[in-house]
């Protein structure tokens, strides 16, 4: 029928579209992609709906800007497909005793998520409510469910009377399903068309949705704590997990110790446990520890599965992100010091390039932690002798969030290591291949990292909250020639830790501000010359190059030439040598110098039209050279 085949044509267009991209539409309301594809030509999203089979029945396309034609940023595709109780799920299926929450669009569930960890089931508008909330119900029995609804205070009937579907079709899903309702409230004068939670978190931040969304998650008791603890006939603790998470959130002797690193993504001790210890990463024997002391001081004897649900509710009902908390503390003296500080602290000769690459680097890393995620691919190269102090400068700059480990890219355990930092150096890049500097090159532009981690049972999205720098002694080291502009070289002489030192925290507090007064951290457009001529100087340029060029220049071959004769003339190659790797250098080398490859315009006499190499418009007057085209957000137009 209809909906099926929309289900196999959406099925199938969704396994087809890359699942890494940009959207102007998620840069704008501030979140990422969670399981969704793009479609790279139009700048879409492509968000999958699914049944309660988990299979995909048909897709949300999200639009970069309104659509002229429909006024609406959003469609559904294809025709014929079937949306009632089709969701999209983001982040993990709770567990017992975690909450699920239920929303309408996209945006709000990235945020709800973003701002909690919670799972988040969207059901793409509030006439779908109930029914994801019923399917919810009977897959997940026992979980709390929270529906984080819309608050619709400007729609009007067509009659002009002032209606809130929002709150009407979650109130009804709520009292069905036995859920409760939460929606956003403002602290600030309220624009008219803020209604959802991804308006509070663009309007107010993600710490204002998890506020109010874990007000409801966790209320006040009505009377003390102690009174909430389920015991049995006799008066007995029961050994269940809902009293193991009122003991450890309630108890003084608890307070303060579990907390959640939103930075790290890991449950930490913030201070020493009641049975002793120190601070640090939670472990598996504070599991067994927390077991003993509950049998020494409440008689409850417990299992450790229910410890370790415990201690999940109550780290993340006390999260925190350490990197966030340090640069809102700092407070900038106005002294301007971002455009001057590898100049003075580096020991990097001075120009524009040089300034700009210093203050926009420090402002991505800020922009990192600020909004995680976000695109900021661009890596600081530090070059300069061995034992100058680059690393050195780098871990004062990263202080406990820094990582110089050399680790894998692109693999789980790489993804892995860098989780929980901040600045990372790779040490190791001049000495990279061509293989593998297309693999940095991936690598490095991602801005979501996808896997299971070590013993895990789901495959997480995890945003970056990152940024690279790497270090060498050689002078050419970058061999890809289309992947060189996410690289900022700079030359190194002098490294004044000292006053690096002393300037640290200033350096940040500047990059702070200046990233919360909406500076850039990429390249403008009209920038990207100045930045394409540093890396070029650093371009192993391959041998042939200097032959082609020559014989391009000197011979008349008119507007094209082809691959034979640049084997064959140009390089001199006898044609048992014209191989794959051959054919390929050459390719490399002509995309380097600017000439296109296309179709010719003359027939063959098998009437076939060969491929060949046009020259470029500016050949001959300016450079020749390519200046690779920067994806965005590198431009600002």
């Amino acid at each position: 029928n209809a909906a099926r085949r929309a289900a196999s044509r959406a099925a199938g267009m969704f396994k087809r579209m890359p699942d890494k991209g940009k959207s102007a539409y998620l840069d704008r309301k501030q979140i990422v992609g969670f399981r969704v594809r793009y479609a790279p030509r139009s700048g879409s999203v492509l968000v999958p709906m699914s049944n309660a089979r988990d299979q995909i029945v048909g897709l949300q396309v999200i639009y970069p800007e309104k659509q002229q034609d429909t006024g609406r940023d959003k469609s559904y595709w294809p025709y014929g497909m079937s949306k009632e109780g089709a969701f999209h799920l983001i982040g993990p299926e709770p567990e017992p005793g975690e909450p699920l929450l239920i929303c309408e669009g996209y945006a709000t569930g990235a945020s709800l998520h973003m701002a909690t960890s919670y799972g988040v089931a969207i059901a793409f508008d509030a006439g779908n409510l109930l029914a994801v909330a019923k399917l919810m119900r009977d897959r997940l029995p026992g979980r709390p469910i929270i529906i984080c609804r819309d608050d619709d205070w400007k729609t009007k009937r067509p009659n002009g009377q002032l209606w809130n579907p929002g709150e009407e079709k979650a109130t009804n899903a709520a009292l069905i399903v036995g859920g409760q309702v939460v929606a956003p409230i403002f602290s600030v004068e309220r624009h008219d068309k803020w209604t959802d939670f991804n308006d509070l978190h663009v309007a107010e931040g993600l710490e204002a949705v998890r506020r109010q969304v874990l007000a409801v998650v966790r209320p006040p008791a009505a009377g003390g704590w102690k009174d909430q603890l389920a015991r049995s006939e006799n008066g007995a603790l029961i050994a269940h997990m809902q009293n193991i998470e009122l003991i450890l959130g309630n108890d003084e002797r608890w307070a303060g110790v579990i907390s959640f690193s939103a930075f790290s993504s890991k449950i930490v001790k913030l201070r020493a446990a009641p049975y002793g210890g120190g601070t640090g990463d939670w472990a598996d024997i504070d599991d067994m520890r927390v077991m003993k002391w509950l049998a020494q001081v409440y008689n409850l004897r417990v299992k450790a599965s229910s410890v370790i649900e415990a201690v999940s509710i109550v780290a993340h009902d006390h999260a925190f992100h350490p990197v966030r908390e340090y640069l809102q503390k700092l407070e900038w003296d106005q002294v301007p010091r971002l455009e001057q500080w590898l100049i003075d602290v580096m020991g990097v000769e001075p120009s524009e390039y040089v300034k700009k690459v210093g203050k926009r680097w420090m402002i991505s890393a800020v922009a990192r932690v600020m909004r995680p995620g976000c695109k900021a691919d661009s890596v600081l190269i530090l070059e300069g002798a061995q034992g100058a102090g680059k690393s050195t400068a780098m871990s004062i700059l990263g202080g406990d969030w820094f990582m110089d480990t050399p680790f894998a890219l692109g693999d789980k355990d790489g993804f892995q290591a860098i989780r929980g930092k901040w600045i990372v150096e790779l040490g190791e890049l001049d000495s990279f291949n061509k293989a593998e500097s297309t693999k940095a090159k991936q690598f490095f532009s991602a801005s979501t990292d996808t896997y299971r981690e070590s013993y895990g049972r789901r495959t997480n999205d995890v945003p970056r909250q990152c940024v690279f720098v790497g270090t060498t002694n050689q002078e050419e080291y970058l061999k890809d020639a289309t992947g060189n502009r996410r690289y900022w070289p700079v030359a190194c002489t002098k490294v004044e830790l000292e006053q690096l030192r002393e300037m640290r925290d200033q350096l940040w507090a500047e990059a702070m501000f200046c990233f919360q007064a909406g500076e850039i951290w990429w390249v403008n457009r009209d920038e990207s010359s100045m930045f394409a001529e540093a890396q070029d100087e650093r371009f192993v340029v391959d041998e042939w190059e200097g032959l082609i060029l020559n014989w391009l220049e000197e011979s008349q071959i008119g507007e094209t030439t082809s691959g034979n004769e640049l084997l064959g003339t140009a390089l001199k190659l006898d044609a048992g040598h014209w191989g794959k790797p051959e054919q390929m250098r050459v390719g490399a080398i002509m995309h380097r110098l600017g000439w296109k490859r296309a179709r010719s315009s003359v027939l063959s006499k098998s009437g076939l039209r060969q491929w060949v190499y046009k020259k470029p418009a500016n050949w001959g007057r300016t450079s020749d050279l390519v200046v690779e085209k920067f994806d965005e957000p590198c431009f600002d137009d």
